[in-house]
């Protein structure tokens, strides 16, 4: 997903210090590791179709992991600043005829892929044997508390605490190695606020739970 080799770990380890600071079950947590560990176990389910949208896929993906999915100026925004990058060299004309046809396809490439992320994570943990509780959290990827996600859209407790957790986790982990602590817990605050809503407490931050080094 464009992130470095560590990224799964360091989102793991600060989702089960979180889960463990909430005071959540072991069976959560288990779903929890597992959910963090398998996230973007699909994520090249989509690669080819993504790479021909936007030419760069992983510089795209590694962005995409720094904005909220929930906020569709933002994923435009990002969307349409790739697209000009790949056709740089076409006529005025041209691009935008590539952005208004990029536009339009994006809403059934992003269903599409976010419901194949799910699908391929779900076959390899039933291959796997892992419990029927992961299995219904990893098809939930990229859902969210305020029903703004992917791929169904379920809203509150439709949403597996794990799946929430994990998300605010990678949110906590993207944000710290961008910009450090003073922008990784301001998103958190916003994140938590959009996608886990009381699943945290106010007291209970992501820099709570990360390291002080890596």
């Amino acid at each position: 997903m464009g992130q470095p080799l560590e990224s799964a770990l360091c989102s793991c380890m600060v989702a089960l210090r979180l889960g463990e600071a909430l005071n959540l079950d072991g069976d959560t947590l288990r779903d929890v590791y597992y959910q963090a560990l398998l996230r973007y176990i699909g994520c090249n389910a989509d690669t080819y179709a993504l790479a021909a949208l936007v030419g760069d896929e992983l510089a795209l993906r590694r962005d995409f992991a720094a904005i909220d999915p929930g906020q569709p100026p933002e994923v435009l925004g990002l969307v349409v600043r790739y697209i000009r990058q790949a056709n740089a060299g076409a006529p005025p004309s041209r691009l935008e005829e590539l952005v208004a046809r990029g536009l339009l396809t994006l809403p059934r490439l992003t269903h599409e892929s976010f419901a194949g992320h799910c699908e391929v994570a779900q076959r390899l943990a039933g291959r796997l044997g892992l419990a029927e509780s992961l299995i219904v959290c990893l098809g939930q990827l990229y859902e969210r508390w305020d029903g703004k996600g992917l791929p169904r859209g379920p809203k509150g407790e439709e949403v597996a605490p794990a799946v929430l957790l994990v998300t605010l986790a990678q949110d906590a982990v993207v944000w710290t190695r961008i910009g450090g602590p003073d922008a990784a817990v301001p998103t958190g605050r916003k994140r938590k606020r959009r996608s886990i809503r009381h699943r945290c407490n106010r007291n209970v931050y992501p820099m709570s739970a990360l390291p002080r080094s890596w």
